[in-house]
């Protein structure tokens, strides 16, 4: 997505640089562009003040009152980037273009690009043990419920299982006393509400020993983890 409100012509071009780079790496095979909308009951709708821009219209004419105009006075021209944009995207998604400078792709002049050529290739290429979770970071969960459900086993044993769905699948996780705690306790703090406050990677941790979770490191390192980021669980 690029247009934001405020940004930039260089902050364009740099996210152009990553998504070149990206493409070059092979992370990504294929996207698109969208240009940032106004949307009436989003943050930026509500007090466009409070992000730099200014709603301009359409006049309301009674009915969807929902797509909003607004001026951004001091970021780019953002319209006069999206060809642009989508000519260089088109042409890496077939593996074409990626060694041009970023400039052939506009009929205008714009910044050279302040990212790293090595950007991407060094973040590849770090060890993943050495990117430390933030204390600010926030935990959220966009997942579907769990719901403890009964499993049947082999020889008619039965397994008691937490469940959540997941597409046209599910995520399954062996019920334990921590899990249930978890689900219970904890999980409910991170789904998002109007209104409501994120919570915070230190939070996240205390609220997980006060649950009873004792030990939060082999926690956050063990099968029912990956489970429950499958399922919806966000780091941001």
């Amino acid at each position: 997505m690029y247009g934001f409100p405020t940004q930039t012509a260089q902050e364009t071009v740099d996210s152009l640089e990553m998504v070149r780079q990206l493409f070059g790496h092979g992370v990504l095979q294929s996207g698109f562009w969208h240009q940032f909308a106004m949307t009436a009951h989003a943050p930026v709708g509500l007090t466009p003040e409070d992000f730099g821009v200014a709603e301009v219209g359409p006049v309301f004419e009674g009915f969807a009152d929902n797509d909003r105009f607004h001026e951004d006075p001091s970021g780019a021209e953002h319209e006069r980037f999206g060809p642009g944009l989508s000519k260089a995207l088109y042409n890496y998604m077939h593996g074409h273009g990626l060694d041009f400078p970023l400039s052939d792709w506009f009929d205008f002049k714009v910044p050279r690009t302040r990212v790293s050529p090595e950007f991407i290739y060094d973040a590849l290429e770090s060890e993943e043990d050495e990117v430390a979770i933030k204390p600010s970071t926030k935990v959220v969960y966009i997942g579907h419920p769990f719901r403890l459900r009964t499993r049947a086993l082999a020889k008619g044993r039965r397994q008691q299982v937490y469940r959540a769905q997941l597409g046209s699948g599910q995520v399954e996780l062996p019920a334990s006393r921590e899990l249930q705690a978890f689900v219970e306790q904890v999980l409910p703090l991170c789904a998002p509400g109007a209104g409501k406050k994120s919570l915070s990677w230190s939070s996240f941790q205390a609220s997980c020993l006060a649950a009873g979770i004792q030990d939060f490191d082999a926690f956050t390192e063990s099968e029912v983890w990956m489970g429950l980021l499958e399922a919806g669980l966000l780091l941001l």
